[in-house]
């Protein structure tokens, strides 16, 4: 028998009023970690089991890590990015390492063939990190072209995600217009060819003859990835 009537098995967080923008993720061990992007000294990285269970939180990312989807690696550690900081935590919530600073936010990042992290932030900017040490193997790379102007026609809704993340009307309206292409060069995953190692992306950027903002779809290829 079918039915096109669904019904919540159990719901997060529900009275915190905290939003999750990103992709949740699920661990090798079945346990599914999100971001959510409240004030300082909240717990913004959560862990819950798949009965609705929350295992821990940390509370060392800063809001802006809820623009961060996390990545798990085969071992089960967990990396995310927030505003300046990239966190590598193990399964149990105890942190690996932190690499600080860095400039982010970060949509989010990916793995090389090899293993490397790819963070790409909203500025444009690529850093290759070792998942081991927390380390910048390679200096940084910033991709060309300028981050468009604020386009003030992409105004947010009023009320968006009001008390689910910290200064709302400032974080709310950054958060939309990147949505909708405005403000800031890149709000998107990487996806990275598994032979090649070749980083793709795209973005958005300010043309020199146009006012309007324009795409841009990026192929890069660093040394470090195919390592």
């Amino acid at each position: 028998m079918t039915t096109n009537k669904l019904e919540p098995k159990w719901h997060a967080l529900k009275d915190e009023y905290s939003a999750v923008l990103t992709s949740a993720v699920i661990g090798p061990e079945g346990n599914i970690y999100f971001t959510t992007g409240k004030e300082i000294e909240y717990g913004n990285l959560h862990c819950f089991n798949r009965q609705g269970e929350e295992l821990w939180r940390s509370f060392l990312p800063d809001f802006g890590a809820f623009a961060s989807a996390p990545i798990i690696d085969g071992m089960g550690d967990i990396y995310l990015g927030d505003l300046d900081e990239f966190f590598a935590f193990h399964a149990d919530g105890t942190l690996k390492w932190v690499c600080s600073p860095i400039e982010g936010p970060f949509a989010s990042s990916a793995f090389t063939p090899g293993g490397k992290i790819i963070a790409i932030n909203k500025n444009g900017i690529i850093y290759v990190i070792d998942p081991q040490t927390g380390h910048l193997p390679i200096q940084p790379l910033e991709l060309p072209g300028v981050p468009p102007t604020v386009d003030t026609s992409f105004a947010p809704p009023p009320g968006l995600w009001d008390g689910m993340i910290i200064n709302n009307d400032a974080i709310a309206e950054g958060g939309f217009k990147a949505i909708m292409g405005s403000q800031f060069k890149i709000t998107n995953t990487p996806a990275i060819d598994p032979i090649t190692g070749r980083i793709y992306i795209t973005g958005t950027v300010q043309s020199i003859s146009s006012a309007s903002p324009e795409g841009r779809f990026y192929g890069i290829d660093l040394s470090v990835t195919k390592i």
